[in-house]
């Protein structure tokens, strides 16, 4: 494509001044040697100046110009490499990913593109012989264990790794309220608030289909009485959530805590007081 249009340019550059040191070089000797009458030399020496000139002319206009054709197929590639985002996320296992990077590696043109592709290809390549590894760690696993627990727990975990590997895709998976029970965990500043906040959360539970771990007292908690969420995605269910803890006599806020890596749909309950 356009790439290497700036050196050329460049080294163009380079061989007018080359040739000016040259000309003035031999207009020197010239005036030196006495060897060509001064009205000859003065129309050389003009001669000489128009070509510098106007050659240098051209090739500057050339060099801006070829560096905005440049910026500008950048920002074509950019946005061709964008494009593609979103079938890269979707390809579902290392394989997949592997037969895409190989086949943009190839048909895409020469540059940071195929170049991206290519160094991606070989990210995927690491990626499929850590699985193999873990494959072959699962067969020694089993050989040499014999109803030992935690080894049967490291073979579950490494067949998980190896098959999300296989069959996972890259773009994250949104978790709707029906794919896992929802989860509240319930602070109180007191223990007798407890039998109380059972029975106002009993008939709620069931309608939403909401899980109480259990209660756990915050002694001298006086805060507001919250419902803490930590997913933003989350907000529509939390905020459904809220209006019905109001519609039973609880008034709660809703609060996002950022910062906290949690399982999708966990909430927690504060409690200071029950009116």
């Amino acid at each position: 494509m356009l790439n290497g249009t700036g050196a050329i340019s460049f080294w163009l550059g380079i061989s007018v001044i080359a040739l000016s040191f040259a000309g003035f070089g031999g207009v020197y000797y010239l005036v030196k040697s006495n060897s060509i009458e001064n009205e000859k030399l003065d129309k050389l020496v003009e001669i000489a100046k128009w070509c510098i000139v106007s050659v240098a002319i051209t090739i500057s206009a050339t060099i801006v110009n070829d560096g905005f054709r440049e910026r500008e197929q950048e920002v074509k590639e950019i946005e061709m490499f964008n494009k593609y985002i979103d079938t890269v996320m979707a390809a579902k296992g290392e394989e997949q990913r592997k037969l895409l990077s190989e086949y943009f590696a190839t048909v895409s043109p020469a540059g940071p593109i195929r170049d991206a592709w290519i160094n991606y290809e070989k990210k995927v390549d690491a990626q499929i012989a850590r699985t193999v590894q873990k494959e072959d760690e699962i067969q020694k696993l089993q050989k040499d264990t014999l109803n030992n627990v935690a080894a049967q727990a490291k073979i579950d975990k490494l067949k998980q790794e190896v098959e999300t590997a296989k069959t996972g895709s890259l773009a994250p998976s949104k978790v709707e309220p029906g794919d896992v029970k929802p989860r509240l965990f319930v602070q109180i500043s007191s223990a007798d608030q407890k039998e109380k906040l059972q029975g106002i959360l009993a008939g709620l539970t069931k309608t939403m289909n909401i899980t109480l771990p259990g209660f756990e007292i915050i002694q001298g908690y006086k805060g507001k009485n919250e419902l803490r969420y930590f997913d933003e995605s989350e907000r529509d269910f939390v905020n459904n959530l809220v209006s019905n803890l109001n519609s039973v006599g609880l008034t709660v806020s809703p609060k996002y805590v950022p910062g906290y890596k949690v399982k999708p749909f966990q909430f927690e309950l504060w409690i200071s007081e029950i009116k």
